[in-house]
């Protein structure tokens, strides 16, 4: 389905939660992507809309505010037996530094979530490096749960947020909040990269984690 972004409640959209809001709405297929361009907005499921899912998907584009969450609100955090979060390095034992780089394809006028799953068993993550970017785009750092919700009761469940809306620069590297965190096997260091420009943006990333 299409739609103008001057149809929502204040000519907006944040697409994280505008595909929150459908996902958790009556809508009975799965939505796929949403992508955006320019003022027109494309809202792409896995199979054709019923006629019921079609009205219901219309009053959810027409009270979408556009406004993205509020920093003390969209944090989701759960009690796990080992602690997610250390403050310092003090503690950290006998680690091998075990870098990573990835890169993904960050569509024009869109946010996109750049996921990459932990391979080892335990590591201490530290931060990353973003090594491409625009002036003017913003991401979001969180740490989501694996599919099988293993340390929550829900899948994709998100354990906790380093970065809020974060101001990227167009050139050199930007270090995101160093803080040091405690991850297992597939778990998942998302950035949410919301590329505000026209064109397609190749986005590299360098992850700091270190293998026990």
């Amino acid at each position: 389905m299409q739609f103008l972004i001057t149809e929502t409640l204040n000519n907006k959209v944040f697409t994280p939660r505008l595909e929150r809001e459908i996902n958790e709405s009556s809508i009975n297929e799965t939505l796929e992507r949403i992508d955006t361009e320019g003022n027109s907005v494309s809202i792409i499921f896995l199979s054709v809309l019923s006629q019921a899912s079609n009205d219901i998907l219309s009053n959810i584009i027409s009270s979408h505010s556009g406004e993205s969450y509020p920093k003390e609100s969209h944090v989701q955090k759960v009690e796990v037996s080992t602690p997610i979060i250390n403050n310092a390095f003090a503690s950290k034992g006998d680690y091998h530094f075990r870098g990573s780089g990835k890169k993904f394809t960050c569509p024009a006028n869109a946010t996109t979530s750049c996921e990459y799953a932990i391979e080892y068993g335990h590591v201490k993550f530290n931060g990353i490096n973003l090594l491409s970017g625009n002036s003017g785009d913003t991401c979001n750092l969180k740490i989501l749960d694996n599919s099988t919700g293993t340390f929550s009761s829900i899948p994709d469940y998100t354990l906790d947020q380093f970065g809020f809306d974060w101001n990227v620069m167009s050139s050199g590297t930007k270090e995101m909040l160093p803080y040091v965190a405690d991850l297992y096997q597939t778990m998942r260091i998302v950035i949410e990269y919301t590329n505000n420009t026209d064109s397609e943006l190749e986005l590299m990333v360098n992850y700091y984690i270190h293998e026990e």
